[in-house]
């Protein structure tokens, strides 16, 4: 359900922007965001305001893919620990 709960996490900062990525969960678990102006036919400064925030939202991931990936599992916790404070 982590994926679930940071699409959750997503929704109200795009509300916000009034600005909606494409989201997609494969796995159950992966999500993938996807910023893009349509209407611009690429990206506009509205879509890198948007990654800003959405980058700042923490991430649970599990034990075994911080295993997998100690680099990116350190920065996570990182991530999610400066969004808490």
């Amino acid at each position: 359900l982590q994926a679930v709960a940071f699409v959750n996490a997503v929704a109200p900062v795009a509300e916000a922007a009034r600005h909606h990525p494409d989201i997609h969960i494969t796995n159950y678990r992966d999500v993938e965001l996807v910023l893009f102006t349509h209407s611009q036919g690429g990206l506009t400064p509205d879509d890198f305001a948007l990654a800003s925030k959405l980058s700042r939202i923490g991430v649970a991931v599990s034990p075994k893919w911080a295993k997998e990936n100690p680099e990116r599992g350190a920065a996570e916790k990182t991530a999610a620990a400066a969004s808490d404070a």
